[in-house]
């Protein structure tokens, strides 16, 4: 399953960065920019299905099935940590360093209500 994970991503990559290999260093900057905030959102879903489904499984479960959804349920919320602390100290250090195209082209998600 990680091998075809691992292909997968390198199919993905690896026109993108044949092509940025040929013309500017920025364009490499800027496609792996682009490849890192596609993967932010995607990470952050994973991370709050995986909280969810330990959530349906402890409720459902029995036995050793609670005791699963709880590991889950801890791992969940464990990884939203890691991805936002993260994501808050790369755009911190952007910040301090004034490093030039550091402005949010994603902005942090939130709810909306209408």
């Amino acid at each position: 399953m990680l091998k075809k994970i691992y292909f997968a991503l390198v199919l993905i990559t690896l026109p993108v960065l044949a092509d940025a290999l040929l013309t500017n260093t920025k364009l490499i900057a800027s496609d792996v920019r682009y490849i890192v905030e596609l993967l932010i959102p995607i990470s952050f879903s994973l991370a709050v299905v995986c909280f969810f489904y330990g959530v349906a499984k402890y409720i459902w479960g029995e036995g050793q099935g609670k005791a699963e959804g709880k590991k889950i349920m801890i791992w969940g919320v464990i990884g939203l940590f890691v991805i936002s602390s993260v994501w808050g100290i790369i755009y911190y250090i952007e910040g301090e360093l004034n490093i030039v195209g550091s402005e949010r082209t994603m902005p942090i998600p939130k709810a909306t209500y209408n």
